[in-house]
């Protein structure tokens, strides 16, 4: 068996904390990973760090762009189970569409209408939690009650066998990571 890694995050960004005073959730992002060491996580957010919009389809990691910036971001990394096979075919799959990044689009009045419960789905236009979704969905991961609802990065915690590994900060992670990963997964600064 392989996992994949869904991380929540809280940057405290301007428009995480409007996100999370309407949503009242810990967690307002979310991205994907394929390794532990979360060195590559794949998520629709800012395309610079420093702004809002632009948005589209980035990679993330501790070691550069928005959770670089915003050293105070706090995770909740999650982990599920799926076959080898499984695996390979969804990181293959994230992999090929980040390849096509200029595809791809931010789903801004999606997220704005996400605030009211209302669904805006547009193909190839994704918020970061839609896509997260999207990936689980098209993998037979979620259902279509699932996936057809408005979607939230705190909904990823109904995900079938889903399993919290840790709760803590992006730069602690990051910080025990280089030290020693596998330290970073059995302790560290961050908390099972």
């Amino acid at each position: 068996m392989s996992k994949i890694y869904i991380v929540l995050s809280q940057t405290g960004t301007l428009l995480s904390r409007f996100i999370k005073r309407i949503t009242h959730d810990p967690y307002n992002h979310a991205s994907i990973a394929f390794e532990p060491n979360l060195k590559s996580l794949y998520s629709f957010g800012r395309l610079n760090p420093r702004f809002v919009l632009p948005g589209g389809f980035v990679k993330e990691s501790p070691d550069y762009g928005t959770f670089k910036r915003y050293k105070k971001t706090r995770i909740a990394l999650y982990e599920l189970e799926v076959s080898e096979e499984l695996y390979q075919q969804i990181r293959a799959k994230v992999e090929d569409m980040y390849a096509h990044k200029s595809d791809y689009k931010y789903n801004v009045k999606g997220l704005m209408l996400a605030g009211f419960r209302k669904r805006r789905a547009k193909p190839k236009y994704f918020y970061c939690s839609e896509f997260v979704a999207y990936v689980l969905y098209i993998f037979h991961l979620v259902d279509d009650k699932f996936y057809y609802r408005v979607i939230k990065p705190m909904d990823f915690l109904d995900v079938v066998n889903i399993s919290l590994v840790k709760e803590c900060m992006m730069s602690d992670y990051a910080d025990d990571r280089r030290k020693n990963h596998r330290n970073a997964l059995l302790g560290g600064n961050c908390q099972n």
